[in-house]
């Protein structure tokens, strides 16, 4: 299966794994650098002009676009299938803090294109051969019982949310992440009793030892980030404002800080337990992933 876009000429392989770049790696480099569409990063949607009757054609970010293929991933081990293959190019390139997806795929606003991007975490090359068998392990056990089709969307979802402009759009979005998780997790361990949104946060951390940050601490039944959360969804508000009309204070680093909590969920969750997911959230730095 092919995917990119993805700027680095490497190779990795288990037993049942190969990734390598394409032929027309090279060609598939330069497309995208030489276009004039990257700006701090990241690929913006190409322009495109609509076809009008009037003496104006405007010009409009296109609303779908795809990135050339640069790597292929073949697969030989037990019940290969191209879900799990378009599941391991998600996991691989969240390793690699990019929005990677298999040829033919889409995006619809800008798409990172540099290694790490969205991302706190600085993995070794000879480390990712080993998160990749632990992406299949997940992927075969979870497979009967829908978590590891849950996990596509929620992996997908932290990288996809990050290509949003607005504060609240993505903080809205790494909660949906957050919720998503704490879903697969109850879908594997099964709770007897659920959980209210300010509490949810304090159980996922206690059941795969991730250190909560202090915006999920609940206090008289409310956290601050269930606050937030219960504005946005049920009273169109945000930061006591509607939508739009204020932000969080500049002290404020809930989004990054959300971003960086989920991103450890989602290693924990696959199984890559270690010092990365043992780490503050709440630290402006970027951590070594390394798995117990």
């Amino acid at each position: 299966m092919k995917f990119g876009w993805f700027p680095e000429n490497w190779q990795y392989s288990t037993i049942d794994l190969m990734i390598r770049p394409l032929p027309e790696f090279e060609q598939a480099i330069t497309t995208i650098t030489d276009s004039g569409n990257i700006h701090d990063d990241w690929f913006y949607p190409p322009i495109q002009l609509l076809n009008n009757s009037s003496k104006t054609t405007p010009a409009i970010p296109t609303p779908w676009f795809a990135l050339p293929a640069t790597h292929s991933l073949d697969y030989t081990g037990p019940n290969d299938s191209a879900k799990l293959k378009e599941f391991l190019i998600l996991i691989f390139g969240w390793l690699k803090g990019l929005k990677l997806q298999p040829e033919g795929w889409g995006h619809f606003y800008k798409v990172a294109v540099k290694p790490r991007k969205l991302i706190d975490f600085f993995i070794s090359e000879k480390d990712i051969p080993a998160l990749l068998n632990l992406t299949v392990k997940f992927y075969h056990k979870h497979e009967s019982n829908g978590a590891a089709a849950t996990m596509f969307g929620a992996v997908h979802w932290y990288l996809f949310s990050q290509s949003y402009s607005q504060y609240f759009e993505k903080l809205m979005m790494q909660y949906t992440v957050f919720d998503t998780i704490y879903n697969i997790n109850t879908t594997i361990t099964k709770p007897k009793s659920n959980h209210t949104h300010a509490d949810r946060m304090q159980y996922i951390s206690d059941i795969l030892s991730v250190p909560l940050p202090k915006w999920g601490v609940v206090h008289a039944g409310k956290s601050e980030l269930s606050t937030l959360r219960n504005e946005l969804i049920h009273e169109a508000k945000f930061c006591g404002e509607p939508i739009g009309f204020a932000v969080p204070p500049a002290n404020s680093n809930i989004l990054l800080e959300l971003e960086a909590f989920n991103c450890r969920l989602i290693a924990a969750t696959l199984g890559a337990v270690g010092s990365y997911t043992r780490s503050s959230s709440e630290t402006r730095q970027i951590h070594s992933f390394e798995i117990d």
